[in-house]
């Protein structure tokens, strides 16, 4: 996307909350992608950001839970490489060792927190939006539309960008 046209700075304060109000049509929504994306020029790489789309889309397959800590795709990416790493045959293995150290101090440079440290912070997070325990376990195809925007913010909130 092209920004040449904004005449405006943007300055944000670390911890501030901030809101976006405009007419429809102005580029609320583009701006917010492009922050999201990283693709804002000049915007800095160390802001995490999660946006929240109106339509998100959720695997209406997947369990209420997992959507979430998928959420955090830095984190479960390279815990799914991992343990696909850590499966391979003794041979494949030597040669894949350097890249799960890697990836062991890519995790632990993100402050990742075991699976199961995860999985309670994703309960509490549901938990504190209303689901049941019966609700964090279903199907996302089972919630309701507004139930899925809840869903959305709790993996915001799990994010913490």
């Amino acid at each position: 996307a092209d920004f040449g046209h904004l005449k405006n700075r943007l300055r944000l304060r670390s911890g501030g909350r901030y809101a976006m109000i405009g007419r429809n049509g102005c580029g609320k929504s583009t701006l917010l992608r492009a922050l999201a994306s990283g693709t804002l020029p000049e915007w800095p790489g160390s802001i995490r950001t999660f946006l929240v789309e109106q339509d998100h889309r959720i695997d209406p397959e997947q369990q209420v839970i997992e959507a979430v800590l998928s959420a955090d795709s830095r984190v479960s990416d390279l815990q799914a490489e991992a343990a696909r790493l850590e499966r391979e045959s003794a041979e494949a293995r030597e040669s894949a060792t350097e890249r799960l150290c890697e990836i062991y101090e890519a995790l632990e440079e993100l402050d990742a927190e075991s699976e199961g440290l995860r999985r309670h912070r994703v309960e509490a997070i549901l938990g504190g939006l209303g689901f049941t325990a019966e609700m964090q376990g279903a199907a996302v195809g089972e919630l309701s539309g507004g139930w899925q925007a809840r869903l959305a913010m709790a993996s915001a909130l799990f994010v913490e960008p």
